[in-house]
């Protein structure tokens, strides 16, 4: 009976290792799942915000600034729905590209969250004030549309940031070659090449 409960205990012990890698994998796919979920919500909710804010443009020369301001929350959305959508994805398009060289915060994910917070300060900001100048509010599917993309972008901003401080999990994900082994050396691999005369005098 000893015999039998040792030999339980370390086929218990043998299996417990890959049983635990085998939940972390399944735990971080998941959890890569859901902060792209998550990512792409709240730049679909700065993308809403600036829609919603066509509501209020007041046209005439006060309302330049809120024509830039909707401008501004237009171009940042879809810089960040951009970077969300290169992350999730292995191959790079012309957008991604376009984003990387002039709008490079967007393709990281400390950047998409400082993104979603100043979005989120302007829609806080903006509701302000348009509650203290006294203006009517549309409606009240109106205020509970605007009140839900600043909830979602606050739930971006969070895990955007969350992603952010886990970059050793992200990068293991990715990595699909493991370490380079001991007879490989990763010198080997550099691109740059000594230049090297035609010919010595």
């Amino acid at each position: 009976m000893d015999r039998l409960a040792a030999t339980m205990q370390a086929a218990v012990a043998a299996a417990a290792p890959a049983v635990a890698a085998a939940a972390a994998a399944a735990t971080t796919t998941t959890n890569t799942k859901y902060i792209g979920l998550a990512g792409t919500a709240g730049a679909c909710s700065m993308l809403s915000l600036a829609v919603l804010s066509l509501a209020d443009l007041e046209l005439s020369l006060k309302g330049m600034p809120c024509v830039s301001q909707i401008a501004l929350l237009l171009v940042a959305g879809l810089a960040c729905l951009t970077g969300e959508r290169s992350e999730a994805s292995q191959q790079l398009s012309w957008q991604d590209e376009v984003v990387r060289e002039y709008l490079g915060f967007a393709m990281r994910p400390g950047g998409r969250a400082a993104a979603y917070v100043l979005a989120l300060l302007h829609g806080l900001g903006a509701h302000a004030e348009h509650v203290e100048a006294g203006k009517p509010i549309h409606s009240g599917l109106f205020g509970s549309l605007w009140g839900l993309c600043c909830f979602v972008l606050l739930l971006g901003a969070a895990v955007s940031l969350w992603a952010w401080r886990q970059p050793q999990q992200t990068a293991l994900l990715l990595d699909t070659g493991g370490p380079p082994g001991p007879e490989e050396d990763t010198q080997s691999f550099s691109y740059e090449r000594v230049y090297e005369p035609p010919f010595s005098a």
